[in-house]
């Protein structure tokens, strides 16, 4: 017969203490659990099953980062121009500058490129290998970092809320094709997002100096308006922790040792005082144009967007708030739910910042990128919830962990999230890598070409003409002897220039740049110095954009299949089925055209 749990606690209360020789190693357990308590961000961490090791969830996520690295294409012209044509032209003196970059305007940092230029320099240095191998390296040591910060922040989930929603989080984020690509990316949405996993991971486990710290860099070096993600971690530590010394103190510490190199540095590249992350603040809200020239949409861009790469995940993540609230103190007495507050906290960024970036007229998809792991969490979040009332009222679970016998119902939702983000992924490879795959084989041709002659004073010039922002940048030339060139297309607004090949090349006034997006004649070569052509025959033909594999100058040596939008099943060319897909999509020629000699 059991005793009564309060007779057993005054019973262990009444027990002499050990004396100073022994050692009681309840008590210590007692001790260090106290002691975590005080130092965990959360309180009421739930117990749950198992979920993968640290180490095992690094293992997984690398497999597919490195894929991404590997086989993703480039999606964003930003990316090539504004990211990887700067860090080219600091390692090998040669590459295209934007509006963004030119002294005048001054609202890119050269500060955010040169972190990425130490180990592509290293790496160059120590082996001298091609451009491209160049690029795919800096990809893989992208795909490290993100890698890193997945991890520490799953970590942080597990300690804070439980296992169970890590682990539906690590799967999702294993899964979605938004991670896919973003996870490798040269742009400053992208490393926001790993520097906010990292934040997050930090706050979760009650690091609150690197959740500050971390915060800060994603805010002065990646991305200003990422400071909307740090909007929860300061509200827990001033208003709910009333920590204000340290968050002062290491906001103070933060800005002196991120923002003030920064300043120095950049202004010693641009060759005058800039604040870049003030500039692209003031540029965007400020000023009477601002991005809108580069394009608007309405609500349906985001919508769209967040599905296409997050499938079922992305709804689920949208009603993880109110779900939150609806199933808060139904969960079984013997799977105590975490703190409301905490948990809402964790949801508090996504919300704030799908309030402020979907009304805005000018969008674009990497603008989601730091918000992509939320969308993993709020998924991971609802499906928890889910589980919960299951277990409550469908199977009345009162012994052991609500997951014991809902886990096959989770399983299945986060199967389905995992094979469409798959299915996505090999869709995009797929139907739109042609233009990739065509530049790889540009980076191989002088072993193909060797009557092609290079020399100290002369190029071998690759043509772009409507295809100019498909370019994954000059480090898929296959040597310094090459350059890429624009031909004129019935694109009219501004493309970028050369960097000036003068000793202080990033802060050469040249006067050739404005920042109304309004065509620059000086950017186009004559197609008559060309000697390859990179085109799309989409068999659509204009004055500018006529069909280059039927003019008699040119033989296309290489082809690539790329999707014809128009003719392809809406269904199909989002989602990849096998043998189906193959039916109903069709496909246009990405072509390498040289011109014929003689």
């Amino acid at each position: 017969m059991g005793v009564p749990a309060d007779a057993r606690h005054s019973r262990r209360a009444r027990q002499p203490a050990p004396s100073a020789r022994g050692s009681d190693p309840r008590r210590k357990r007692d001790q260090a659990a106290r002691s975590a308590s005080v130092n965990s961000a959360y309180t009421a961490v739930e117990p749950g099953p198992w979920c993968p090791r640290s180490y095992t969830a690094f293992k997984i996520l690398l497999i597919v980062r490195l894929s991404s690295g590997l086989w993703s294409h480039i999606g964003d012209c930003d990316e090539t121009y504004n990211y990887w044509e700067p860090l080219h032209f600091f390692l090998y003196g040669r590459g295209f500058q934007t509006w963004e970059h030119s002294p005048e305007y001054a609202l890119r940092s050269y500060t955010y490129i040169l972190l990425h230029l130490v180990p592509a320099w290293l790496y160059d240095k120590l082996l001298n290998p091609p451009p491209v191998y160049v690029f795919f390296f800096v990809r893989c040591i992208l795909a490290l970092v993100c890698t890193g910060a997945e991890v520490y922040w799953i970590r942080g989930i597990r300690q804070q809320i439980g296992p169970n929603v890590a682990r539906l989080t690590l799967a999702i984020l294993v899964g979605s094709a938004g991670m896919f690509v973003a996870g490798c990316a040269l742009l400053p949405a992208s490393t926001s997002m790993w520097l906010s996993m990292v934040a997050m991971g930090a706050w979760a486990q009650g690091h609150y100096p690197l959740a500050i710290f971390c915060t800060a860099g994603s805010t002065f070096l990646s991305w200003p308006f990422a400071a909307i993600l740090g909007l929860p971690i300061a509200l827990d530590v001033l208003v709910r922790r009333r920590r204000w010394s340290l968050f002062v103190v290491w906001s103070a510490i933060s800005t002196v040792v991120l923002l003030v190199p920064q300043i120095w540095l950049d202004s010693a590249y641009y060759g005058r005082s800039v604040v870049a992350p003030w500039n692209i603040i003031s540029y965007n809200i400020f000023t009477s144009h601002g991005p809108d020239l580069y394009g608007v949409a309405d609500l349906r861009f985001y919508l769209i967007n967040a599905s296409l790469n997050f499938n079922i995940a992305f709804p689920l993540s949208l009603v993880s708030g109110p779900c939150l609230l609806l199933t808060y103190g139904w969960a079984n007495k013997n799977s105590p739910s975490t703190n409301l507050a905490s948990r809402l906290l964790q949801l508090m960024g996504f919300y704030v910042w799908i309030l402020i970036f979907f009304y805005q007229p000018h969008k674009e998809e990497r603008f989601l990128y730091p918000i992509y792991p939320l969308i993993a969490f709020g998924a991971a979040t609802t499906i928890d919830c889910l589980e919960k009332v299951a277990g409550q009222w469908v199977f009345n679970v009162k012994k052991g962990h609500y997951t014991d016998h809902t886990s096959h119902g989770s399983a299945f939702m986060v199967i389905c999230i995992m094979l469409l983000g798959l299915s996505r992924s090999v869709a995009l490879y797929k139907n739109y890598g042609g233009s990739f795959n065509a530049w790889l084989q540009i980076s191989h041709l002088p072993f193909e070409a060797p009557d092609v002659e290079e020399s100290m004073t002369t190029y071998t010039q690759v043509c772009v003409g409507k295809e100019w922002h498909r370019f994954p940048s000059s480090f898929f030339l296959p040597s310094q002897h090459w350059a890429m060139r624009f031909i004129r297309s019935e694109f009219r607004g501004q493309l970028p220039a050369t960097y000036s090949s003068h000793v202080n090349g990033t802060y050469e006034t040249r006067n050739i740049f404005n920042d109304l997006n309004q065509e620059e004649m000086d950017r186009y070569t004559n197609i008559e110095d060309c000697d390859y052509l990179v085109d799309l025959d989409n068999e659509k033909e204009s004055e500018f954009e006529p069909n280059y594999s039927q003019f008699p100058d040119w033989t296309v040596v290489h082809s690539f299949p790329f999707i014809d939008n128009e003719k392809s099943n809406g269904l199909f060319k989002a989602f990849y089925v096998p043998i189906l897909s193959e039916q109903v999509t069709f496909y246009h020629n990405y072509n390498i055209l040289k011109r014929n000699k003689g």
